[in-house]
């Protein structure tokens, strides 16, 4: 069975991202778009158009057309104690908590 860790170490995901290697649009031809690929304890670089080749017959693939949706939800409680949350399909985040103003 798989044990759930109760704390996660959030320093463990912290790595240096320059701004340039964020795409901000997507590419032309989308397939051209690149696929990090992890195959026998080994890690490279391919094109999304390469995938037939690396994946293995009958392999099930599961496509996401989820769309995220912009929403913003304030609440305050009688004490006059206030939060804001942001909320994305179906994940609510807290992110602020506080005095109302």
């Amino acid at each position: 069975m798989l044990k759930m860790e109760r704390h996660i170490d959030i320093d463990r995901f912290d790595y240096d991202l320059p701004d340039e290697r964020i795409a901000k649009y997507p590419l032309e031809e989308r397939s051209a778009s690149k696929l990090l690929v992890y195959e026998r304890g080994e890690i490279s670089e391919r094109r999304f158009r390469d995938i037939g080749d690396i994946l293995p017959a009958g392999t099930l693939l599961v496509f996401n057309n989820t769309k995220v949706i912009r929403a913003r939800i304030i609440m305050h409680k009688p004490s006059g104690l206030g939060s804001r949350y942001s909320a994305s399909n179906r994940t609510i985040r807290r992110i602020t908590s506080g005095r109302s103003p």
